[in-house]
Parts: structure tokens; sequence; C-alpha cells
């Protein structure tokens, strides 16, 4: 009886500190797709949701389809070569340094 009490409290030992590494690394999975969709969808409240679940509604927001249980595939597939919007270089030029022939240090000094 002894040795398989002892036998349990050592399987007990190995989930609680397997199971707390398992779930740190859940949560950081679940944290960084979440960023990358929120790049995409804007940001959303994930912090009662699953891994599975921020997929499934990453999936349902970009109008993807995909089979159950593929949704992180289908989001992975998604993103490779894509950037968000507010990541995009933009350019602009002023007209009135060019009509001039002024440069912003000139107009500022």
């Amino acid at each position: 009886m002894d040795a398989q009490i002892k036998a349990l409290n050592a399987q007990v030992e190995a989930l609680k500190s397997g199971g707390v590494k398992a779930l740190l690394g859940e949560i950081s999975k679940r944290d960084a797709l979440a960023s990358q969709i929120s790049k995409f969808v804007g940001a959303f409240d994930h912090a009662e949701k699953t891994l599975e679940e921020v997929a499934k509604y990453g999936v349902e927001k970009l109008g993807l389809k995909a089979p159950a249980g593929q949704e992180q595939i289908a989001l992975d597939a998604y993103f490779v070569g894509r950037t968000p919007k507010c990541e995009e270089a933009g350019y602009a030029l002023d007209s009135i340094n060019a009509e001039k022939g002024k440069s912003l240090r000139d107009l500022v000094a």
C-alpha cells in the first residue's frame, strides 16, 4: 500500500511540474496567435480563451474555411507572406517644400 501511495505522489508531483510548464507554453502560444490575428482584425479579448478557441475566432473573423481542428494550420497558411496594413510602409511628400525648393530643415530654422 505504501508503495502505491508513493507512486501516486510521484505521479502527482510530475504532473504538477510538467503541467504548469505545459500550461505556460499554451498561454504563450495563445497570446502570440492572438497578437498576430489582432494585426489583421483588430484587438479582441482572448483572456479566457484557449489556443483552439483563439484559432477558431481568427478563422471566423478572417473569413477562412478550415476543417474542425485544422484552424491553426489555416491561419499559419494565411499569414505566410502577408503584412498587415498597420505595418506597411507609407510615403508622403510635402508639395509646399517641392514648390519652393526648400527642405524641412529650412522651414524649421
